[in-house]
């Protein structure tokens, strides 16, 4: 059973549930640019010079254990989650920047791990990790 599902009474499908998530966090992120949240400051300090200025989810993919269209009653039946979030950012040599950063969310394990799917820049630090994995389940957990 998914937290971020516990209003769910009824089978919801998997674009209504991909739907809700991305809304949810596309309210989030717009609440966390001013107050730099944790995934704001992941992107900063790998590039070193840049500043975050608006963050877009730009698509929310899910897969169900049995491959159908049904996220299951209480998100019973969802595998895994992909987040996709694009970053716009300002830096000192490189205005108008953009990093697109996808979470992969295992639902039944707990577990995510991150990918830079595409950047205009180098980033010179790795992403740092350290709390984005519990700052994801905290907003997520938060969801429908």
């Amino acid at each position: 059973m998914l937290p971020f599902l516990i209003n769910t009474v009824s089978q919801q499908s998997v674009d209504t549930l991909s739907a809700n998530i991305k809304e949810r966090m596309s309210a989030c992120l717009r609440d966390d640019l001013r107050t730099k949240s944790v995934l704001f400051r992941m992107v900063e300090k790998a590039h070193g010079t840049v500043t975050v200025k608006r963050a877009v989810v730009e698509s929310c993919n899910i897969l169900t254990l049995d491959g159908s269209n049904n996220a299951g009653i209480r998100g019973s039946n969802v595998a895994s989650i992909k987040l996709s979030i694009g970053f716009y950012w300002d830096g000192i040599l490189h205005k108008d920047g953009y990093t697109r950063i996808d979470f992969y969310i295992y639902v039944r394990d707990r577990r995510i791990t991150v990918d830079v799917a595409n950047t205009t820049a180098f980033t010179t630090n790795p992403l740092d990790l350290s709390d984005v994995g519990s700052v994801l389940w905290a907003i997520i957990d938060l969801f429908c």
